[in-house]
């Protein structure tokens, strides 16, 4: 028992602390009042691989982040290589997609340069996918698209006048995928 006390006291009173009215001014992130801009370089899961993305949104004076983003990911593009005394015309296939999301968070600022925004929020993802068979020109083409769900989190460190971080977070819906990515934007 004194052990898990050691462990949980100081947790607890950072989070006392940390949340208190006094402390909370001094932890006024720099994004508030504020619009922010991101652009994303990104990684997914589940056959997303790379994306490129955008980030807009803006935080209310108690630090209330409203906002949006928008993804474009590569997916996979594929062709087998033909065995020897096979189909002169391998299969293919190829697959991207995009989402769009609406998301609320809140912005926090440890110190005046640094932000962390645990965020929330919910959507539309849809992906497109192209089958070639072998010794075919009939291709197949699909394309859905389905709600989906985000939970993840920003920590952006303000360079002035750029704000430069990363930021992780899981998609769920029909699938479930994680994503990651390299952040480059501005506050104003």
């Amino acid at each position: 028992m004194c052990r898990l006390a050691s462990w949980l006291a100081p947790i607890i009173g950072g989070a006392v602390v940390f949340a208190s009215p006094a402390a909370r001014a001094d932890n006024e992130a720099f994004t508030m009042d504020r619009v922010s801009l991101l652009a994303t370089v990104e990684w997914g899961t589940s056959n997303f691989d790379a994306g490129l993305g955008a980030r807009l949104g803006y935080t209310l004076s108690p630090g209330i982040y409203l906002g949006g983003m928008f993804d474009y990911w590569f997916g996979e593009n594929r062709t087998d290589i033909p065995l020897e005394n096979s189909s002169p015309i391998p299969p293919s296939e190829s697959s991207h997609g995009w989402d769009a999301l609406a998301v609320a968070g809140y912005d926090v600022g440890p110190t005046p340069n640094v932000l962390f925004r645990p965020f929330a929020g919910g959507g539309v993802l849809s992906g497109s996918s192209k089958f070639c068979p072998p010794n075919s020109g009939a291709c197949s083409s699909t394309s859905q698209s389905a709600g989906v769900g985000t939970i993840g989190g920003l920590l952006a460190v303000r360079i002035a006048p750029v704000m430069l971080g990363g930021d992780a977070r899981l998609l769920f819906g029909a699938g479930t995928a994680f994503a990651i990515g390299a952040d480059v934007g501005v506050s104003f």
